[in-house]
């Protein structure tokens, strides 16, 4: 009984043996869709030292602008402001000349263009805009005034008023505007003294001169006269008269002929 038994089992034994051999030695397959990335192993997703302490090239290399060699980039350089660049001049302003001359005025004046003032007592003329109005005040002086600013009864408008008085003899330009400026020398706001051509004459602005409305003065010396030009309001204390007041300004001094 005891051989029999054992002659059973040692074959069984010899067979589990062998199973178990076959299942260690034999690698499992699977298969995936195709197309589809197969996992990597172990071994080659481990990075060595030297991999991970290199950074990724995109993160190394930085980004260039397009420029050629030795333009400098919009980054590396700026317009400066206004404010920057100094101090700021007047700007000239010419009105061109009339293609067709104006009946009845004198040869020097019928080119200009628009409406024309002419002084044949004192010899000059200028253009003037043209929704201003000529006018004389009560002492005969020559006064251009523009239109309403406001809709009060005494409306602000941007003026001009001549003024022509006998120079005293031997006194210049520079001495009679010394002399006009006396008697402002002590207020707080100083005026501003410019020197200009007034129809190819030696000519100075004062501004601001004190007054009801403040103005701009343009001053000439002729021939034993003295020549006051007064532009009010001032622009400083009154900004919005600046712009008829520049037009004004503008073409008056630009077109300001003499009469030979």
């Amino acid at each position: 009984m005891p051989f029999r038994f054992l002659s059973f089992l040692i074959p069984l034994v010899v067979m589990i043996h062998l199973a178990g051999c076959a299942d260690t030695s034999t690698p499992t397959l699977t298969s995936s869709p195709p197309g589809a990335p197969s996992t990597p192993s172990p071994s080659q997703t481990a990075l060595s030292p030297t991999d991970s302490a290199t950074p990724a090239l995109s993160q190394s290399v930085p980004i260039m602008s397009a420029t050629s060699p030795g333009t400098p980039s919009s980054s590396s350089t700026s317009t400066p402001l206004p404010s920057q660049t100094g101090t700021q001049t007047r700007a000239t302003f010419t009105i061109p000349p009339s293609s067709t001359p104006q009946a009845g005025l004198p040869v020097e004046c019928a080119v200009l263009p628009g409406p024309v003032m002419v002084s044949q007592q004192d010899r000059f003329c200028f253009t003037y805009p043209e929704n201003f109005t000529l006018s004389q005040n009560e002492r005969q002086q020559t006064l251009i005034t523009g239109p309403a600013l406001d809709a009060s009864p005494g409306a602000l408008r941007a003026s001009l008023l001549i003024e022509i008085t006998p120079a005293p003899a031997g006194k210049s330009l520079s001495q009679l505007v010394d002399d006009i400026l006396k008697p402002f020398a002590g207020i707080k706001m100083p005026i501003a003294r410019t020197r200009i051509n007034l129809g190819n004459e030696p000519a100075e602005i004062l501004e601001v001169v004190p007054g009801r409305e403040g103005s701009r003065d343009l001053l000439v010396l002729r021939e034993g006269k003295l020549y006051r030009l007064m532009f009010m309001p001032s622009v400083r204390d009154y900004p919005k008269a600046r712009g008829d007041v520049e037009t004004l300004f503008r073409s008056v001094s630009s077109t300001f002929t003499w009469l030979r």
